[in-house]
C-alpha cells in the first residue's frame, strides 16, 4: 500500500494552494460538520508555448456540488488538506444523508450542528 504524503502545511493564498493540493475538510458555518472540498485550478494554455490563453479559474467542489467561487471565498482558509479518499467518503457520505438521513447535520452543512441532532456514537 502506497502511503499518501499530505501537505503539513499549505499557502496562505488559495490560488497557490490548488496548485499545491487539491482535496481538502473545511466547515461552512461555525460549529456545522466537516465538508469535503476540491479545488481544481482550470487554466487554457497555448499547446506549442505554453502560454495561458484565458484568466485561470478555480473550482471548488463541496462534497461533490460544484460551485464558482464567489467574492467571500474562501472561508476558514487556510483549510485543512485531507488526503483524496477521504475526500470522496465525506462527499459520498454527505450525498447518502441528504437522501437517506436528512435530520444528519450532514445532510445540511450549511446549518449549525445541535448536539441533540448528532447521532448516538455507540450503545
Amino acid at each position: 500500500m502506497n502511503a499518501i504524503t499530505v501537505p503539513s502545511s499549505i499557502p496562505h493564498d488559495p490560488w497557490a494552494a490548488a496548485l499545491v493540493w487539491r482535496w481538502y475538510s473545511t466547515r461552512l458555518v461555525k460549529g456545522g460538520p466537516p465538508v469535503a472540498a476540491e479545488l481544481q485550478l482550470i487554466e487554457e494554455r497555448d499547446p506549442a508555448t505554453g502560454e495561458l490563453l484565458a484568466d485561470q479559474i478555480v473550482v471548488v467542489r463541496l462534497n461533490g456540488d460544484e460551485s464558482r467561487l464567489g467574492a467571500d471565498w474562501p472561508r476558514n482558509w487556510p483549510w485543512r488538506p485531507i488526503s483524496e479518499a477521504e475526500c470522496r467518503f465525506q462527499a459520498q457520505d454527505a450525498t447518502w444523508a441528504r437522501r437517506h438521513a436528512p435530520a444528519l447535520p450532514i445532510a445540511n452543512p450549511t446549518r449549525r450542528a445541535a448536539l441533540a441532532d448528532a447521532p448516538i456514537p455507540f450503545l
